[in-house]
């Protein structure tokens, strides 16, 4: 017998709390000199930034819906290895505007 494992199911209130972090931590990554992060960096980020450890799923949905919003910008097609992992993972950035607003 196997047990499925998911993730927690969470309120509007977290989900937008969970798309703030992940959009703070790329907008910091940019400022402090990084051209990108990927989905594995954002949630090692959210753990040393925030203490609070995100499912991989949680990231996914957290990044489209700030892609469907226009907040966070994702490129598919010029995947790059993640730190950590091997597998090439698409680049995740901020607008530039928004870069300058988290100052």
């Amino acid at each position: 017998m196997s047990a499925l494992i998911s993730a927690p199911s969470v309120g509007l209130s977290d989900q937008k709390r969970q798309a703030d972090m992940v959009e703070s931590v790329i907008a910091q990554a940019m400022r402090d000199g990084a051209a990108d992060l990927t989905a594995f960096e954002v949630m090692t980020a959210i753990e040393r930034v925030y203490g609070e450890r995100l499912w991989p799923g949680t990231v996914s949905r957290a990044v489209a819906n700030l892609v469907a919003a226009g907040r966070v910008l994702q490129d598919k097609t010029n995947r790059r290895p993640s730190a950590g992992s091997k597998a090439l993972s698409a680049r995740l950035t901020v607008p530039v505007r928004q870069v300058e607003a988290f100052y």
